[in-house]
């Protein structure tokens, strides 16, 4: 109770910062403030999602660092083995909504010609042994046996589920050493992209790309972010039997939700002017505004300077969830002004970083990504704008922002 009315006079401080912040850039009259186009000089619209597919609010009392053994290299993970023949295995379904899908397959390397894609009314076969996709009556693609990587082209959208089936190669073994792919499960998923590192022994040490991947020396491996499911192919690399496989990684913790009654995995926002309207995948919406925008480099677009590096601008929203609770949220996003080769200039790395906090309810963390935008074009117009605020008008420089 006492975690959860500090949360709530810190997110109502925020709030209050940020509308004192707005109503110090702002022209008033009459007591009525209004839409403000300085701020449309940077653009957060968009649809932003948790990386790896988890819950875009997810739980507040997340278990943080996990240290564990998960496996060692004479199996799996802890608890079971890899089996000493060639091993069936099935991963699906899996939701697919477009033209084409891919995925890496967890248990590698895998034997050729066993691999089958059952995709809706399609199915897709590696019958020929040469990493080729044939499908029937349509499709194709290609697959990896080292890797595990699998790619599919259905020739037409898809709308459905596909269920993966191949047989895994057995591992090669000599005495002492093993030569093989060992493969498990993290305990504590969902996993914040890049901060896996998984050991083997105190020799050979995996780390998160960010991803999916597992990159070390002479051996790569993968990672499931939403499953904790992870893979090691040694390559050429030989390491002793029975050597421990160590992992240290952020958890988003347990079930991972941290809204009460529906999950929330996307945030459509619209960003104009100083406001902000943002739609659940629920269908639930939220009201707010920005606050102050800074760049790293002492810049506020706001005023008309120049933007580089990278920029953060606080928010705060409000709203009631479809479970009917009273939501406040607070934060700030995120993003890094890149100048393309066209001397356009892109916000990319896009974030959402926050607190959602329901009254008598959950309080849960935001996190999501969101794609590259454009936010300055050399061709836009240069005639001034005009912004009306209640008795008062501003006339303000043209903003050259492609929203």
């Amino acid at each position: 109770m006492k975690m959860k009315a500090c949360l709530l006079a810190l997110v109502a401080f925020v709030a209050l910062t940020i509308f004192i912040g707005c109503e110090g850039g702002w022209t008033t009259g009459g007591g009525v403030d209004s839409w403000n186009e300085r701020y449309n000089a940077v653009n957060f619209s968009g649809v932003y999602r948790r990386a790896g597919a988890g819950y875009l609010v997810s739980d507040y009392t997340g278990v943080g660092t996990v240290t564990e053994v998960v496996g060692n290299t004479s199996g799996g993970q802890a608890g079971g083995s890899v089996p000493p023949g060639p091993a069936a295995k099935t991963e699906g379904p899996i939701a697919v909504n477009g033209t084409t899908a891919s995925r890496t397959l967890q248990f590698v390397p895998i034997v050729k010609g066993t691999l089958n894609v059952a995709a809706g009314g399609l199915t897709l076969t590696d019958s020929d042994g040469d990493g080729n996709l044939t499908g029937s009556p349509k499709g194709f693609g290609t697959i990896d046996y080292s890797s595990g990587f699998l790619y599919m082209n259905f020739e037409g959208t898809l709308i459905a589920n596909y269920t993966v089936t191949y047989i895994q190669q057995a591992p090669t073994t000599s005495p002492g050493v093993t030569n093989f792919a060992n493969s498990g499960l993290l305990s504590k998923p969902p996993v914040v992209p890049g901060s896996v590192t998984l050991s083997v022994g105190t020799t050979y040490v995996l780390r998160d790309n960010g991803v999916g991947g597992l990159v070390g020396s002479g051996i790569t491996g993968t990672i499931d972010y939403k499953t904790g499911a992870w893979t090691i192919d040694y390559g050429s690399t030989v390491v002793p039997q029975g050597t421990d496989i160590s992992a240290a990684y952020q958890s988003y913790g347990g079930e991972g939700r941290g809204t009460t009654g529906l999950d929330i995995f996307t945030f459509t926002v619209h960003h104009e002017g100083q406001y902000l309207r943002i739609v659940d995948n629920t269908g639930a919406v939220y009201e707010g505004r920005m606050g102050s925008i800074r760049s790293s480099l002492g810049q506020d677009p706001t005023e008309g300077e120049a933007i580089g590096g990278t920029l953060i601008a606080q928010f705060n929203a409000t709203g009631t969830s479809k479970a009917g609770y009273p939501v406040t949220m607070a934060g700030t996003f995120q993003g890094e002004v890149i100048t393309s080769t066209e001397a356009n200039q892109v916000l990319s790395s896009r974030k959402m970083i926050g607190t959602w906090i329901e009254s008598g309810g959950k309080t849960g963390d935001i996190v999501g990504d969101a794609a590259p935008i454009t936010i300055y074009s050399p061709g836009q117009p240069t005639t001034p704008a005009t912004t009306t605020e209640g008795t008062t008008t501003e006339v303000v420089p043209a903003e050259t922002t492609n929203i």
